[in-house]
């Protein structure tokens, strides 16, 4: 399923689908090749004289085995353009459900969690019938089953150090063990279902528990003091300025939300597309805004840190925040918004708003939630 979102977000590359099939949508302006971004397969169709004849039902039966832009190559020739519109309206529509189940899941893990009575098991058979009453195919299911296999995996990691004392964690699983004794301050320690996050009384102990050696422990971090990141296989978050400690702690389990399920091993080695995207759903999951995104993830120094084309790299930041200031506009709730993008790369955001703009599935969503007008009486 994964795949199939990228292909479909570079399916109207007119060395993909030939015979005017791009013709189908208005051109856009092109966008500069995203840092580190994989080729697109080239797929070529050999040319026909003459279309074939297809009845109603042949139709009805070819389009229903459609899945991926490949599919289309198999079709008649004669209906390749009506069967690339379907195929469209059926991926918008998995999207969208996709993305109700994802906001089910967190929704229910975070409800489970604060009862005290989560269980990987019954959420595995909770989900799953949640991904009966969406109708989803075998593919659909693969990315939540993706999606839950990453989930569980960490919490029953987690689970294996819920029961320690909070000196025990803090020993565990301070970076560098050198400084403990320097540690001399307050702190609380808990495991959540996404990560043990550690919050300290003040700002010099929180950067002695986070630093490697005695420069980055001196160093300067951002106004909030916060961190998430691992430490061996385990998920840590971390705050370290009181008045912040709560927001702080809220926006680092985002990030490891996220990490959750990003499930695509296409950004494994695309660090400065990982860390920005990671940070831009985080900031955007806590404040239901764009406003201030880009300064904010702009200051981290992503392209600098990781060494990428600054003017690229600014490109696709601005375009990803557009592309989630352009689903806002477009009527899509927050939840919708980081389903839609959290699994997909940055540079296909755009795509996205441009397919949920074209297809029925997304015109129908917004044409219901567009605010009614209401006639005003007269005389």
């Amino acid at each position: 399923m994964q795949e199939k979102f990228h292909q479909f977000n570079r399916q109207d590359n007119s060395n993909v689908i030939k015979e005017g099939l791009t013709e189908m949508e208005p051109e856009v302006e092109k966008r500069p090749t995203p840092i580190n971004s994989i080729k697109p397969e080239v797929v070529g169709i050999p040319e026909k004289s003459e279309p074939d004849v297809v009845t109603d039902k042949e139709r009805e039966t070819l389009f229903a085995r459609l899945e991926t832009p490949r599919d289309i190559l198999h079709l008649p020739t004669g209906i390749r353009r009506e069967g690339l519109a379907t195929l469209r309206e059926k991926i918008a529509k998995r999207y969208l459900s996709i993305s109700g189940i994802q906001t089910a899941l967190f929704d229910r893990i975070d409800e489970l969690s604060s009862a005290g009575t989560l269980d990987t098991e019954l959420l595995k058979n909770e989900i799953a019938v949640k991904a009966d009453e969406y109708n989803f195919t075998d593919e659909d299911r693969k990315v939540i089953d993706g999606l839950l296999y990453h989930f569980c995996r960490n919490y029953e990691k987690l689970k294996g150090v819920q029961n320690l004392p909070e000196q025990e964690l803090l020993k565990r699983l301070i970076k560098n063990p050198d400084f403990l004794p320097l540690i001399k301050g307050g702190y609380h320690a808990k495991v959540t279902p996404y990560s043990i996050h550690f919050d300290f009384e003040n700002e010099e102990d929180f950067r002695l528990f986070v630093s490697n050696n005695e420069g980055e422990a001196k160093g300067e971090y951002k106004s909030t003091y916060g961190l998430s990141y691992y430490n061996g296989d385990y998920p840590i978050t971390a705050s370290g300025y009181k008045p912040n400690s709560e927001a702080t702690f809220r926006h680092e389990i985002q990030h490891k939300k996220f990490g959750a399920i990003t499930i695509d091993r296409i950004l494994l080695d695309e660090e400065a597309e990982r860390a920005t995207r990671n940070e831009i759903l985080a900031r955007f999951a806590e404040h239901g805004r764009v406003n201030g995104i880009f300064d904010d993830v702009y200051y981290y120094g992503f392209a600098k840190k990781y060494g990428v084309d600054q003017a690229l790299y600014e490109k696709m930041l601005r375009d990803a925040v557009n592309a989630i200031q352009e689903l806002q506009y477009i009527y899509f709730q927050k939840e919708e918004i980081l389903g839609l993008l959290s699994k997909e790369k940055l540079a296909t955001w755009p795509k996205i708003v441009e397919r949920m703009r074209g297809t029925k599935v997304g015109r129908d969503l917004i044409q219901q939630r567009k605010p009614k007008r209401v006639k005003r009486k007269t005389g």
